[in-house]
């Protein structure tokens, strides 16, 4: 007997938390000691900032079906992740490249005063 589609998604879903919760309970990592499901779709575990302060990393998990007219596509939203993080970096750069030009010229622009106000003034 078939499911619908939003049964599935809820069973897919309880099984991929109950797998993560498994592992991040059997881990060793001295950052997540208790991990708690707090909602259907949400675990988090307490954490401590660098201040000494108890803080809490939530996360949620869902299954998500997409749009009327296409399916939710996790490798094309990957891919464009990729790109926005390429771009952000090459924006990042040319403003790098274009600050140390503008230093480059205010540098020129102040030792041509100052030699000017040097001729001026002898």
């Amino acid at each position: 007997m078939a499911i619908s589609d939003k049964k599935e998604r809820d069973l897919k879903r309880e099984e991929v938390i109950a797998e993560i919760l498994t592992i991040l309970a059997d881990s060793n990592s001295a950052l997540i000691d208790d991990v708690m499901q707090i909602k259907s779709n949400e675990f988090c575990f307490p954490v401590v900032g660098c201040n000494g302060t108890e803080l809490f990393a939530k996360i949620a998990i869902s299954i998500p079906t997409g749009s009327k007219d296409e399916p939710f596509d996790g490798y094309a939203l990957a891919q464009d992740y990729l790109f926005k993080l390429e771009e952000d970096k090459r924006k990042a750069e040319e403003r790098a490249a274009a600050k140390e030009a503008k230093k480059k010229r205010d540098e020129e622009i102040r030792r041509k005063r100052a030699e000017n106000a040097e001729k001026n003034g002898q």
